[in-house]
């Protein structure tokens, strides 16, 4: 029988092979037990990249995966040795690397020489034009690979390559897989929270409903007694709390409402603009430390005469939300600058700050209910506030843009609609 019918028939053994095993190291194995057994090579191994390669390195940073006719101890030992020539020149150059005992215009190594070698040919394992690694076969005897070897051994290679494509594959499928699993249990685990925290904050906001109305009648009588300029101030600062509180409570409940579908009520009219910001301004600087405020400063350039159309106590919830933002996430302070201009048919309103800003992927989730960014984790929060915002600001038929850079503060537009 020929040498090229018998190769054939190993490579229609190996490509069953290949559809029967699931294990790569015994696929691998029987590809270069096949190869040396064809070619009557003396040794043979399969190399891959398994990371960067080193043309200085013994195997060109190359590692054996399966070796016929050597010893593990021997293929594990710093002293295994074969012809780095030949092993980076096909791995490099993707094409055949061979020697057959000085032919002119073959691969010539002095290596080869030393180790006593007279025959090596290297087959790359390409896939896609990608090299994967190399077939090593060698022998010490001259002009041991015939053509017709060199002719059938691509096809071997062809094969590990696939075998290693696939592996590839399979791991990559695999970490896809872990990735899904794991981002649905987030997903789940993040819904449950969701849904426990909406819980929550609506049966916690129709207990506090109450007390907090008791408490704002309370200081209305208080101030009916005649009270000295400092208990006075102290009830000021009462109130001021007890409706930084009723906000809280009122946000809550609008987001129960939304939740359930029903519509929030408004009762818009003509707004003198720079009186509410300016009260909205006084209530988040009021309960701050002495030198946290004077840490601001604040720029209003809104006319005397600026009105908008809206529901006052919501533009009050919209606006305090989004100044009381610009303050806490500005640690340094700096300028909080508010403007009022008319745009075709809006009312725009920005509030800007120089504080912490936001990155491109945190921009795209804002919005979202009970999300707070990573770098506002250290800053006390709920994740509702920008949330009921925009809410609100589309209730009044209106919209809401941000612009922010990380680092480099943040600008809120809110455009209403000119009635």
């Amino acid at each position: 029988m020929t040498v090229l019918p018998v190769a054939y028939q190993k490579l229609l053994e190996i490509t069953r092979y290949i559809t029967a095993i699931t294990e790569p190291g015994e696929l691998f194995q029987k590809l270069i037990d096949a190869a040396v057994e064809m070619t009557g090579a003396e040794r043979g191994y399969l190399l891959l990249k398994r990371g960067p390669t080193d043309d200085q390195l013994p195997l060109g940073g190359l590692h054996p995966v399966a070796a016929c006719r050597m010893i593990e101890e021997e293929l594990e030992s710093e002293q295994f040795r074969a012809s780095r020539t030949a092993i980076m020149k096909a791995f490099n150059e993707g094409q055949r690397a061979y020697w057959t005992g000085g032919i002119s215009g073959e691969l010539r190594s002095h290596s080869m020489e030393i180790m006593g070698l007279r025959s090596i040919v290297c087959e790359p394992l390409k896939v896609h034009d990608e090299v994967l690694g190399v077939l090593y076969l060698d022998s010490s005897t001259t002009r041991k690979f015939s053509d017709d070897h060199k002719e059938i051994l691509p096809s071997f290679a062809a094969q590990a390559a696939i075998c290693v494509e696939n592996i590839r594959l399979i791991d990559a499928r695999e970490e896809a897989l872990r990735r899904e699993h794991t981002e649905q249990a987030r997903a789940l685990e993040l819904q449950v929270y969701k849904e426990t925290m909406s819980s929550f904050m609506s049966i916690a906001s129709h207990d506090l409903k109450g007390p907090l109305t008791v408490m704002k009648t309370g200081m209305a009588l208080l101030k009916r007694t005649s009270p000295s300029d400092g208990q006075l101030g102290l009830i000021g600062d009462i109130e001021q709390a007890v409706e930084r509180a009723s906000r809280l409570v009122s946000t809550y409940l609008d987001i129960q409402k939304l939740e359930e579908g029903h519509q929030l009520a408004l009762s818009p009219r003509p707004v003198d603009l720079r009186k509410l910001l300016q009260a909205e301004i006084n209530m988040t600087l009021a309960p701050l430390e002495e030198h946290r405020r004077e840490a601001f400063s604040v720029v209003m350039e809104v006319s005397e005469n600026a009105r908008v159309t809206g529901d006052s106590a919501r533009l009050s919830q919209i606006f305090g939300n989004l100044i009381e933002n610009a303050v806490k996430y500005s640690p340094q302070g700096g300028v909080i600058r508010l403007e009022w201009k008319r745009e075709g048919s809006f009312d725009v309103v920005s509030i800007s700050d120089q504080g912490l800003g936001m990155s491109e992927e945190g921009l795209t989730k804002l919005f979202a209910r009970f999300v707070r960014l990573e770098q506002d984790q250290s800053i006390r929060g709920t994740g509702l506030g920008l949330f009921i915002v925009r809410r609100l600001v589309e209730s009044h038929g209106g919209k809401i843009e941000v612009e922010s850079r990380e680092g480099d503060g943040t600008t809120f537009r809110v455009l209403l609609p000119i009635l």
